[in-house]
């Protein structure tokens, strides 16, 4: 995965410089105050807030 990365970021440094732009793959390349401005999101549906007892056997243990 490490490898597809920097061969990604790679091409898009070149290709940038045929169109004449900067590529920055810096988190936050704006200054200021980003005080936990780094895409961390979390969400939650309905059933995630449910509890759920989990049954003491699953059909994978049965087999067994």
């Amino acid at each position: 995965m490490g490898d597809e990365l920097w061969l990604a970021r790679f091409l898009l440094h070149r290709i940038a410089e045929d169109f004449g732009v900067k590529v920055s793959v810096h988190p936050k390349p704006i200054p200021g105050d980003w005080n936990g401005a780094g895409l961390h999101s979390n969400f939650s549906t309905k059933e995630m807030r449910e509890e759920v007892t989990p049954p003491l056997l699953t059909p994978h243990t049965q087999s067994c």
